[in-house]
């Protein structure tokens, strides 16, 4: 059974080097998951459930505001939002047209979960909170909001981006990978020192599944 540090779940990073949880951790947003290892991570982009979300049949439906809109799938949002129509009207209303779809209200007979993002028939939705899907997608929201967190800036101090690898086919990463981080301070006068630096994977106890 794999373990993910709760630390990394909680707070979105782990200091301890004694950590026998997984760190080897990667998020899915257009799926709302995450996968305890790298493995995992690549058996979940080649399922037919995510290769479904990309092709925008996962039955989402998406109500523009600019467009006033109703799409449906997630593909399908990403080309309206990119489409000549869409940008046009933005313009027309003076607003970005880089917007948040929102949510139309339920059909009849059923109730909207904004959790996971569907339609869920009235009859099962009282038992619907505790099913193994809803906890699930509550963990990933809890998880990805801990992480967003851990990479904001603090106390001044600012870094750039840039330092994930993603996944590495094994030919690249024994050549090596490199990647460059700047750390700057905000506040005038100011010193900056680094004591260590370590990888997340690096805590890994065991080789991942």
């Amino acid at each position: 059974m794999v373990i993910i540090c709760p630390q990394l779940e909680t707070h979105g990073a782990c200091t301890d080097p004694l950590c026998t949880g997984y760190h080897d951790v990667h998020l899915c947003q257009l799926c709302g998951i995450f996968c305890a290892s790298t493995k995992w991570y690549e058996a979940h982009l080649a399922s037919k459930k995510h290769r479904r979300k990309l092709a925008g049949q996962d039955g989402g439906h998406y109500r523009c505001t600019i467009c006033g809109t109703l799409v449906f799938g997630h593909k399908s949002w990403v080309q309206h939002v990119q489409g000549k129509r869409h940008r046009k009207n933005a313009e027309n209303k003076g607003v970005s047209p880089e917007v948040a779809p929102t949510i139309p209200e339920a059909f009849p007979g059923k109730v909207f979960c904004g959790v996971c993002d569907k339609q869920i028939p009235e009859g099962l939705w009282p038992s619907h909170p505790q099913s193994l899907e809803h906890r699930r997608k509550e963990g990933y929201a809890a998880f990805k909001t801990a992480l967003e967190e851990a990479e904001k800036d603090k106390h001044g101090i600012v870094l750039s981006d840039g330092l994930d690898f993603g996944i590495m086919e094994n030919a690249d990463a024994a050549r090596g990978a490199s990647r460059t981080l700047t750390i700057e301070s905000t506040v005038p006068s100011s010193r900056v020192t680094i004591k260590k630096v370590s990888l997340s994977s690096s805590f890994v106890s065991g080789q991942s599944p």
